[in-house]
């Protein structure tokens, strides 16, 4: 008989991704999930009560299993929260969480959220986690405990191809025009008030997708336009009309902006990201204009350089796409994780 696994997700989870995991484990996969990505203006306490509601599930039907997959750190959180309370002696299944992301706060909160996710690591009945870069793992390390070194792996991540992609590389180079933008997006982590700061000089437009309280206390200039709580599609949509893609990132330990990097990889953009250990395991010099953090000069550099040498573009762009092909896809994802629970 086959063995059995458990995704727990607090999305629709792709069937590439279970398809290749199930092959790669000679296991049947079975999915519990309730969808609340998406829906940006679904309050917090909300999402949190789905996360506890999928823990739930994964408690009591957890001896079915022989690996849990938490596809969401806070529903691992909640299922050892709910191993710890009610005195769970023996913990049936393997599990993994996927990824843990850790960005400690000042103060007596800080503590507080320090002791809660070194309870978690510490807890029986997580056994494995991972992390999107191998900088944000000693990080995490460094800040938690050296002795949970094996518990938590690095992690390269994937996403699926979306629909209509071609495996042919195309240029994407045009010249810059009137209708032509630059694109930064996502929430976790950005350094949006640099990258405005730039552009109040630039005589270029700038498109940013984010939450309000992203760039709360930031003056606007009128090249920039931001826009609040749209949907995924519309994310990739505004993402793949762009000119260039820019990634700002505030705090280089914590493994932000992985997703929109390797949106922007697949769509053949140009990519302007801050230089870190995270980006650079992903990509490099030939495949993307990397900038010191925090830096206004660097990143208005970068766009007059991708404005005028259209050369450069096409090259940056071609290459990040052929990087995405050969490590990031979804099949590629779904192989590394296998290995984990495999070599477990």
């Amino acid at each position: 008989m086959k063995k059995k696994i458990l995704i727990a997700a607090d999305c629709k989870v792709d069937s590439t991704f279970v398809e290749i995991l199930g092959k790669e484990l000679g296991a049947i996969i079975e999915i519990f999930y309730i969808d609340s990505t998406g829906k940006k203006r679904v309050r917090k306490i909300i999402r949190h009560v789905t996360y506890f509601l999928l823990a739930i599930k994964a408690f009591f039907y957890r001896r079915k299993y022989e690996h849990i997959i938490f596809w969401q750190q806070c529903i691992g959180i909640y299922y050892a929260l709910l191993i710890r309370v009610f005195l769970v002696k023996k913990i049936y299944p393997r599990s993994l969480v996927l990824y843990l992301m850790y960005n400690r706060k000042k103060g007596i909160l800080g503590r507080i959220q320090r002791f809660l996710y070194f309870s978690t690591l510490d807890s029986n009945a997580l056994s494995y986690f991972t992390c999107g870069s191998a900088q944000e793992r000693e990080f995490y390390l460094n800040e938690l405990g050296r002795e949970f070194g094996c518990k938590l792996y690095f992690v390269k991540n994937g996403i699926r191809k979306p629909e209509g992609y071609s495996e042919t590389v195309t240029n994407n180079s045009s010249s810059y025009s009137c209708n032509s933008y630059f694109f930064a997006g996502g929430s976790s982590n950005r350094d949006f008030r640099t990258v405005i700061k730039a552009f109040e000089k630039l005589n270029a437009h700038l498109i940013i997708v984010c939450l309000p309280g992203d760039v709360d206390g930031i003056h606007i200039p009128s090249n920039v336009e931001v826009i609040f709580n749209v949907s995924e599609n519309d994310f990739s949509d505004y993402m793949k009309k762009a000119y260039a893609v820019i990634i700002p990132i505030e705090n280089l330990n914590v493994s932000s902006g992985i997703l929109t990097l390797l949106q922007a990889m697949i769509f053949g953009k140009a990519i302007i990201a801050t230089r870190s250990s995270t980006v650079g395991d992903y990509i490099d010099d030939t495949c993307g204009i990397l900038i010191k953090d925090h830096s206004v000069e660097d990143i208005r550099n970068a766009v007059l350089e991708v404005m005028s040498n259209e050369q450069r573009l096409s090259s940056i762009a071609m290459n990040a796409r052929l990087r995405y092909e050969s490590e990031f896809t979804i099949e590629k994802y779904g192989e590394r994780i296998g290995r984990i629970l495999k070599e477990n």
